[in-house]
């Protein structure tokens, strides 16, 4: 469980620098030049895409284990809810990290042992929660 922990805490390292300044990408980065209206020159966007991937793989396999191991994996409940309000629920490059982390959040419940502490996760996890939703309701120019 540490290391998928730790790969889903994996910075992906995404840069956007001049292109005429930027040298080639490096450790395992990927990179692409890119023309934006409204700017002179080139772009280049570079980013760790192992990491990325790394990333989603690890959440989706922590939620199947919580899934799959019910309230065997409540030790593992408390770090991983804190992961994913602290960190996914509103990380900005990946929609597939944002789902699984909130598909992950429906069995992290099931793995509680009781309703108080059912009831104590959804409490720690509703602000986070809610404040994406406004977000993109904001991003709609929905009203609330």
């Amino acid at each position: 469980m540490p290391a998928l922990i730790k790969d889903v805490q994996r910075d992906i390292d995404l840069k956007i620098v001049d292109a005429d300044l930027a040298g080639k990408a490096d450790n395992g980065n990927t990179a692409l030049k890119v023309k934006i209206s409204g700017l002179e020159g080139e772009r280049q966007i570079s980013m760790n895409t192992n990491a990325l991937e790394n990333k989603i793989n690890a959440i989706g396999i922590i939620k199947n284990l919580a899934q799959s191991l019910g309230t065997g994996f409540f030790e593992q409940v408390e770090t991983v809810a804190n992961l994913i309000k602290g960190e996914l629920l509103d990380y900005t490059y990946s929609k597939a990290v944002r789902k699984a982390a909130c598909q992950t959040v429906v069995h992290l419940l099931g793995a509680c042992q009781d309703s108080n502490q059912m009831k104590a996760l959804f409490n720690h996890i509703y602000p986070a929660y809610k404040a994406r939703i406004e977000k993109m309701l904001g991003k709609l120019d929905c009203n609330l």
